[in-house]
């Protein structure tokens, strides 16, 4: 009697782990994106910017000031693909910045005192 109540448990155990529910086993991460000295141009730029990242799956803002803003955002992606990602972003759009993360916040700082990075198309001499 108890091998086969072990065997039940164990029968239910196993089809609960084989389940194609992929909505309740998918890795999903939430973190606070924080952007501080950026002008609204380029915080707009930036939250565009964000929602076009792999893995992207929402976000919500929750302050925004002239030169300050955060935001709540969902990802599929983990914290070392989000910093990367997140650094080919601000380098695509041209933006010197530093990101820091820390706990589950990325901030991200504009570099003041430097000019904009010179584009490769630009006559500029490497």
């Amino acid at each position: 009697m108890r091998h086969l109540l072990f065997i039940s448990v164990i029968t239910l155990l196993l089809a609960g782990c084989a389940s194609s529910d992929n909505d309740s086993t998918a890795y999903s991460a939430k973190y606070t994106v924080i952007l501080a000295g950026f002008d609204s141009k380029a915080a707009l730029s930036i939250e565009e910017g964000l929602m076009e990242l792999s893995g992207y799956n929402s976000h919500r803002i929750s302050v925004k000031t002239h030169t300050h803003a955060e935001f709540w955002y969902k990802t599929d992606l983990g914290t070392a693909k989000m910093s990367r990602e997140l650094n080919g972003l601000l380098d695509d759009l041209n933006l010197p910045a530093v990101v820091q993360f820390s706990g589950n916040t990325y901030t991200v700082t504009q570099v003041s005192g430097r000019s904009s990075k010179p584009n490769k198309g630009d006559d500029y001499q490497w």
